[in-house]
């Protein structure tokens, strides 16, 4: 499998969350050039032009290496809108191989999602990802794709951590061996005509 670039996320991202999409879509970033929480606030008022309970949230896909760098790793960060009425959780960093933003190297990024709100931000503590392998582009998009509700999830029912309980049961391989220990989850479900516990290539 091809890595993808930054302008192919940027175009598939955005058929999945068109301009109209009640989940603004900020685009893909470079390490130390991600959107500040004035920013995303701004693009959550600017979709609707006030505080409407119809918006979602937003989201955007970043790379663990500078601008100057020639890339190395796509992670996604999702953003519960503020205004509405039913969120239920904080910020959500969406890493395929089950790190933190501190295991990546960005203690910034942590600063960042616990800013947003009261409530706690989380990140995907599991390992779906094989090392070595070139589809953290694909996975991002595919969570987020499964989360903007374009796949039998609909949109705003569950969390960030249920969509990847959910959709990605049998990439679930095992506990990131990035993170630092909380839990186990081993998931074994068939999904997507790929035998369980494999990793996808």
């Amino acid at each position: 499998m091809q890595p993808l670039w930054t302008d192919q996320i940027d175009t598939v991202a955005h058929k999945i969350m068109p301009p109209d999409y009640p989940i603004v879509w900020m685009g893909v970033h470079s390490a130390h050039d991600l959107p500040t929480k004035t920013d995303i606030l701004g693009a959550c008022w600017a979709w609707c032009g006030k505080a409407s309970d119809q918006l979602y949230g937003a989201a955007f896909v970043a790379n663990t290496d500078t601008k100057d760098e020639d890339g190395d790793h796509w992670v996604v960060f999702y953003f519960p809108s503020p205004y509405h009425k039913n969120r239920t959780y904080g910020a959500y960093f969406f890493d395929p191989l089950g790190r933190s933003p501190l295991d990546n190297g960005h203690a910034e990024w942590e600063e960042l999602l616990s800013s947003w709100s009261t409530d706690a931000w989380e990140y995907n503590q599991v390992h779906i990802q094989e090392i070595g392998a070139n589809c953290c582009g694909q996975l991002c998009l595919l969570w987020l794709f499964y989360m903007t509700g374009r796949r039998g999830f609909p949109l705003g029912c569950g969390t960030p951590t249920t969509v990847v309980q959910t959709h990605f049961n049998n990439m679930l391989y095992a506990p990131s061996p990035y993170r630092r220990p909380r839990q186990n989850v081993y998931v074994r479900s068939p999904l997507l005509n790929v035998c369980p516990g494999h990793y996808i290539n």
